[in-house]
């Protein structure tokens, strides 16, 4: 998951320079007003769906999305009063979006194993270090009283037949 975080992250960032230098070659191009004009024509918010997905036990975002790069035509604004660098520049903004869509999915999934394995590493330590000492501290009184217990019986076993064996020496036979 870490390998396909990275990737992610690095394909963002390559995305996002390829887009912003698209976005610019379209302002310089078609002048700023136009490529602003353009971009306030779009008014569709991509649809995005969060739900929870199960890994390892433990209930993580799944986060995804049916968006996918339009046509031109589908785009919201006039494809006769824009061009090709409008265009370009809208996919790879589009691209980019996908791919940040996954982006948060994965850190989020991260983001929640990790919490988790931080959890986990805790309640290792308190047990490596609170429960574990308490538990030989107490196997230890166990033994020293079983063996005191033990000691006990014998000396009474002795106690009870040397009692038995003087009644028997006494009694008339």
């Amino acid at each position: 998951m870490l390998k396909e975080a990275v990737e992610v992250r690095r394909r963002i960032v390559e995305q996002y320079r390829d887009a912003r230098h698209a976005l610019s070659v379209a302002q310089a191009i078609d002048g700023a007003l136009v490529v602003s004009s353009a971009a306030n024509a779009v008014s569709a918010l991509p649809p995005v769906e969060v739900g929870e997905r199960n890994i390892i036990g433990l209930k993580t975002a799944k986060i995804s999305s049916s968006f996918r790069i339009p046509e031109p035509q589908n785009r919201g604004y006039g494809i006769i009063g824009t061009s090709y660098h409008i265009d370009y520049a809208a996919e790879l903004y589009a691209a980019l979006l996908e791919t940040s869509i996954r982006a948060a999915e994965i850190e989020a999934m991260m983001r929640k194993l990790l919490d988790e394995i931080e959890k986990a590493r805790r309640r290792v330590s308190a047990l490596e270090f609170v429960v574990l000492p308490g538990l030989r501290d107490a196997e230890s009184f166990i033994r020293m009283r079983l063996e005191e217990l033990e000691r006990e019986d014998k000396f009474r076993l002795k106690r009870i037949k040397q009692r038995a064996e003087s009644a028997a020496a006494e009694s008339p036979a």
